[in-house]
Formats: C-alpha cells, structure tokens, sequence
C-alpha cells in the first residue's frame, strides 16, 4: 500500500481517532496481561466475546472500533468499499 500525505482535515482526523483507539486497546491489553486470562490467549476472548463486566472488556471494544472507523477515515478506504460495491452490484 502506498501511503499518502493525508490531505484533508478528514484523513487527519482519521489519523488521530486511529492512533487513540489503537492507545485505548493496548491499555486495555495491558491492564488483563498476567491476570488470571493472560495464559494460553484466552485474554483476546475476554477482552472481546465475554459480556462486558469489567472496564477493560468495554474499553477494548471501542477502541476496535475506533481503530476501524479511524482507518477507513485516514486511508480513504471509503473509495475502496465504493469501488468493490460498484463492481459487484453494477
């Protein structure tokens, strides 16, 4: 992938959105590493399929979320959706 210079005020704040949610996970990440869910990967488990119970569990989620929201916004990956869209549907 080529990377451009993110041109417009949208790709910047993208950018910004995908560098906090990406901080909110690895805090979340690190706050359960060595816990009781830290052996044999169940903490990606914990941290995404069990109900939320602690703050880590809902932290987690939103910066995931954030992550692809603020991807799709700072690499233009709306234009790629659009174009795969076009040439399946049309």
């Amino acid at each position: 992938m080529i990377l451009k210079k993110l041109e417009t005020p949208l790709n910047k704040l993208g950018f910004v959105v995908f560098c906090l949610s990406a901080g909110l996970c690895l805090v979340a990440y690190l706050v359960t590493y060595k816990t009781y869910y830290s052996y044999n990967a169940n903490w990606l488990g914990h941290l995404v399929l069990e109900e939320s119970r602690e703050w880590q569990q809902t932290a987690f989620k939103l910066g995931l979320a954030g992550v692809a929201i603020g991807a799709t916004l700072a690499w233009n990956y709306l234009e790629l959706v659009k174009r795969v869209y076009h040439w399946v549907w049309k």
